[in-house]
C-alpha cells in the first residue's frame, strides 16, 4: 500500500488517488510547496505582531498617574465628608437613648454605661473605629462628644474632628485647631 506524504494515507472513497483529503475538503493546494507558500503568507510578521512599544506604554502609565494624583485626594475628601454623618447619627441616637434612660433611672447615663445593655445602660457600641463617644452627665444634664479617632480613617478630618450635643439639643462641632465649624459639619 502506498502512503501519501500529504495526508498520511487518509483517503475517502470517491477521491482519486492523486488528490489528498485537504484538497478535496477545503480546496487547499495539494502539494507541500504550495501549502508552505500559503502558510508563510498567513503568518503575521513577528516584529509587528500586537503589543505596545515602550514609549506608548510609558505614555499610558504617565496619563494614569496624573489622573490618579488628581482623583484620589478628591475621592478621599468625599469619603471623609460622607463619614461625618456617622458621628451625627451616633449622637442623635445617643440623645434618644439618654432620654429613655433618664425616664427609667431618673438621671442621664455616663460613658461607663454607654455599652451596657438597657436598662442598666444605653446599649451602644463604642468601637472607636472612626469616632470615639464620651459622655459627661449629671442628674439633669448631659454632654455627648464624638471625636475623630486618632488611628482611624477619620484622623485626616481637619474641619470636623469633634462633634457635640447636649440634653437641650444644642449642636456644635470644632476643627482640629479649635475653630467652630458647626454650620459646615451639622448639615440638615
Amino acid at each position: 500500500m502506498q502512503r501519501s506524504v500529504h495526508n498520511c494515507g487518509l483517503r475517502r472513497p470517491g477521491i482519486p488517488a492523486g488528490q489528498d483529503l485537504l484538497e478535496s475538503r477545503r480546496g487547499w493546494p495539494a502539494t507541500m510547496k504550495e501549502r508552505q507558500g500559503l502558510i508563510s503568507v498567513r503568518q503575521p510578521d513577528r516584529i509587528t505582531a500586537g503589543g505596545f512599544s515602550l514609549p506608548e506604554l510609558l505614555t499610558a502609565l504617565a496619563v494614569v498617574a496624573i489622573l490618579a494624583s488628581i482623583a484620589i485626594p478628591s475621592w478621599r475628601s468625599h469619603l471623609i465628608a460622607a463619614r461625618r454623618t456617622e458621628a451625627v447619627a451616633m449622637l442623635l441616637q445617643l440623645a434618644s437613648r439618654q432620654e429613655h434612660f433618664r425616664m427609667q433611672q431618673r438621671r442621664y447615663a455616663t460613658t461607663e454605661e454607654l455599652s451596657a445593655a438597657p436598662p442598666a445602660g444605653l446599649g451602644m457600641l463604642n468601637t472607636g473605629e472612626r469616632y470615639v463617644l464620651t459622655i459627661a452627665a449629671s442628674e439633669h444634664t448631659f454632654t455627648a462628644i464624638a471625636s475623630a479617632s486618632e488611628a482611624g480613617p477619620q484622623a485626616d478630618d481637619e474641619q470636623c474632628s469633634l462633634f457635640g450635643l447636649n440634653e437641650s439639643g444644642k449642636r456644635w462641632s470644632e476643627s482640629r485647631t479649635g475653630k467652630i465649624t458647626t454650620t459646615l459639619c451639622w448639615r440638615n
